[in-house]
């Protein structure tokens, strides 16, 4: 996976969260089980995920005669109570509540905090007094062997594909035969929440910072896949999907589970959780084929936009005069009767109109994914297909925007028709005086004001009654 989007599933991560200390037991049972047990591997719906995605900074029990023990999570400890019956484990402590199971110096906890998470801790004195330590696993912090240390992005160095019975490596060969073996799991994924460092993203702040992003499964075993605006193709089956392509000539590929309604997406930096849309196409591409588009669709598009862009994550040096800078932006979306698109996106910082513009976009209407897709020019850079979404008269963007030498940027642009209210939500959010300076002003007179000159945009068009 590109740089850019790790550093971005479970179906809920758990939150930090501290123990408060509590009394013991009075019991003097089960002192073959004192020790400390620390936290060695995680589990998500069959597929290992990073201890440290689970609880930052790592986690521990120790147990202690007479029913008292100590948990410590990212460095915080706080008193427990435990029992057991035969080998079933609980604890608690501070409203908190672990249950498993316990033998041979290996703690397995079960729906970690209700995340669908499942940790083991091991005792290494006892595990290894009964034979039962994980020396041998072949990887370090007891990782399953066979696991790769990343389901994201390049191979380490160390690992290499290995060749099938004919000599061939590429995973997408290898998926022939098997993509789309499961027709349930069809159709289109939106997703819900990201991890990554520990804390858990949820869906109100996805959005607020643009991160938008789903996949589609088709039937026949291949789809689409929107990671943050960058649309690729790709394909699915048995656990995996393959992107033939990344937009830089490389193929990626990524492990996949689901389960309960979930589809689940897991890498050692971060997870992301996608959710079944309901009615969702199981068929389709990001064009939209030949399906028609929708006057309601048109409608939430279609007319005059006037909002904020900013300028923020720059690499190199090429678009250094930017950073942290912020400006007006407008855009005028038209329309002919079949609902084909001629966009025009202007900011208001630079002197010159033929930098200020944006140039070469082209964009479509797709009512399989009920959204807008757009790429063109921007400031000397260019942008891969992306999608700008409309939510409540929200009109929002994420460019990554990429020049020649690879030096990116990206732009956070968020919009709503000319004069209308902003709130805390919209992201990002144009100020209220500028709202009050700009009101009555026609887009013309909002371009004229910016020293662009008018005449630079298409003529408006009246196909819907958005106004």
């Amino acid at each position: 996976m590109n740089k850019r989007f790790v550093s971005m599933i479970a179906c809920a991560m758990i939150s930090l969260f501290m123990l408060a200390g509590c009394g013991g037991s009075d019991s003097g049972e089960f002192d073959e089980y004192i020790g400390e047990y620390t936290a060695r591997s995680a589990e998500m719906s069959g597929m290992s995920i990073s201890v440290e995605n689970v609880v930052e900074g790592g986690f521990s029990i120790e147990l202690k005669k007479k029913g008292k023990g100590t948990a410590t999570i990212s460095g915080e400890s706080a008193g427990i109570k435990w029992t057991i019956d035969d080998d079933d484990f609980h604890a608690e402590g501070g409203g908190v509540t672990f249950d498993g199971t316990l033998k041979d110096g290996v703690m397995i906890l079960e729906n970690f905090d209700d995340s669908d998470i499942t940790l083991t801790l091991v005792c290494d004195e006892l595990a290894k007094a009964s034979g039962n330590d994980d020396e041998d696993d072949g990887e370090e912090g007891g990782k399953k062997k066979g696991k790769k240390g990343s389901l994201f992005g390049k191979k380490g160095d160390d690992e290499e594909d290995e060749e099938d019975e004919d000599g061939g490596s590429s995973t997408a060969d290898k998926l022939d035969g098997m993509l789309g073996g499961n027709a349930e799991d069809a159709g289109m994924w939106e997703l819900m929440t990201v991890t990554e460092a520990g804390h858990t993203y949820m869906e109100d702040e996805l959005k607020q910072k643009g991160i938008e992003s789903w996949i589609q499964m088709d039937e026949d075993g291949t789809g689409t896949i929107d990671l943050v605006g960058q649309l690729m193709d790709m394909q699915w089956g048995d656990g995996m999907i393959v992107v033939p392509d990344n937009g830089e000539g490389e193929e990626e590929e990524y492990r996949y589970s689901i389960n309960g309604g979930f589809l689940v997406l897991v890498d050692e930096d971060m997870t992301l959780a996608f959710r079944r849309v309901e009615g969702g196409s199981s068929q389709g591409s990001a064009s939209g084929g030949d399906a028609v588009i929708s006057e309601d669709l048109m409608r939430r598009y279609e007319g005059d936009w006037h909002g904020l862009l900013k300028y923020e994550d720059i690499s190199g040096s090429t678009f250094k005069d930017y950073e942290g800078r912020k400006c007006d932006v407008v855009a005028r979306i038209c329309l002919d009767e079949d609902g084909n698109v001629t966009p025009f996106f202007a900011n208001a910082m630079d002197e010159d109109p033929k930098t200020r513009n944006f140039h070469n976009l082209i964009a479509e209407l797709d009512p399989t994914f009920d959204t807008m897709f757009i790429s063109g020019e921007f400031l000397g850079g260019s942008f891969d297909t992306i999608a700008v979404s409309e939510e409540d008269g929200f009109l929002h963007a994420s460019i990554l925007l990429e020049a020649d030498n690879g030096d990116t940027m990206t732009v956070e642009i968020g919009m709503k028709r000319p004069h209308a209210k902003w709130t805390d939500d919209d992201y990002p959010r144009y100020p209220d005086e500028g709202v009050e300076f700009y009101k009555g002003k026609s887009l013309e007179e909002i371009m004229s004001t910016f020293g662009n000159p008018p005449k630079s945009m298409p003529g408006q068009t009246h196909v819907t009654d958005w106004k």
